[in-house]
């Protein structure tokens, strides 16, 4: 995998995570000031955003490791002469 591709990978990471708990508190302020619940919703749609935030950021990095993985341990194969 080349070092660009990983790099649009991560930059796209990024802009996920961010829009992901910016979402979610966004959604929570606007609850909050439609019912008068103080910072409920808010704090609730920062929490929520934040899972899903992390768990796609998990499922996006998994690939990106294993090709990482993968390449290197052909080069050990490779150096090892199995």
């Amino acid at each position: 995998m080349h070092w660009w591709i990983v790099a649009l990978r991560l930059t796209g990471i990024g802009w996920y995570v961010v829009a992901s708990i910016l979402g979610g508190t966004l959604l929570g302020v606007f609850i909050d000031s439609k019912f008068g619940t103080g910072v409920t919703f808010t704090t609730i749609g920062v929490l929520v955003g934040s899972l899903i935030a992390f768990y796609g950021l998990y499922k996006a990095i998994m690939p990106i490791v294993e090709a990482l993985s993968t390449k290197k341990d052909k080069k050990e194969h490779i150096k090892s002469g199995d």
